[in-house]
């Protein structure tokens, strides 16, 4: 078995199936949720592949070109919090307490980064690539939902608002790896797709829900970089 970097050779194969995988349900979700002439269905699918393409393209960079980076740092917190996780010896309530010393020397950014990413390397076995390329799922979900947004006040501009938040290459490269700026994008979008709901759509509970979901990437986001949130 080989590895270069971070790629390993057994993995290859999880990873490609992973984006497969990915695809096929976002095939299926758009044709379910978009039928044609909607003219929010011809964004769906481009979207999503361009996220997850960037989310490999920018850890191949710092793999091979950087040589490492913070994406890496991330991925090695990740991979000792879910290694000590599953040996028992830290609980998911020390990741919020900060009660064993296991993780004294963790930042409280890179502590809520691998909070959030943990579920992902979780499914992934701790594997890098596997797990950017769900996350660039993840992070498409999020521009979708925040796309959405703006879309509902402003639906004739539906094609300026895919330009700049579905399919700018800055955004589609920083906002979708294992990096602050992606879950920092990720938060800032829910907040907004949930304060926009709050505000115009009808049902208590599903207000509820949204103003639940809300606050908790509000947490998150004053963890990874509260200057945006204040």
């Amino acid at each position: 078995m080989f590895q270069i970097g971070h790629i390993k050779e057994e993995t290859i194969p999880v990873a490609v199936i992973i984006l497969l995988a990915i695809t096929l349900i976002g095939y299926i979700i758009r044709n379910s949720s978009y039928k044609k002439g909607d003219p929010l269905r011809k964004y769906f699918m481009p979207a999503l592949i361009f996220r997850m393409l960037g989310a490999v393209f920018i850890g191949l960079v710092y793999d091979f070109y950087y040589g490492g980076g913070d994406t890496f740092w991330y991925d090695k917190v990740n991979n000792y919090i879910l290694k000590h996780l599953l040996e028992g010896n830290i609980s998911l309530v020390d990741l919020f307490s900060r009660d064993n010393p296991l993780i004294y020397f963790i930042q409280d950014y890179s502590l809520a980064i691998s909070t959030l990413s943990l579920p992902i390397y979780f499914l992934t076995a701790g594997d890098y690539y596997s797990a950017v390329t769900i996350l660039g799922a993840v992070s498409f979900f999020a521009s979708w939902l925040l796309f959405k947004t703006f879309y509902e006040i402003i639906p004739s501009a539906h094609k300026y608002l895919a330009l700049g938040i579905l399919f700018d290459p800055n955004q589609i490269v920083w906002t979708s790896g294992l990096f602050k700026d992606t879950f920092s994008f990720i938060s800032i979008s829910f907040i907004t797709y949930a304060v926009f709901l709050f505000a115009s759509k009808k049902g208590i509970l599903r207000k509820i829900f949204w103003v639940i979901m809300a606050v908790i990437f509000a947490y998150f986001l004053k963890q990874i970089k509260s200057y945006i949130l204040y």
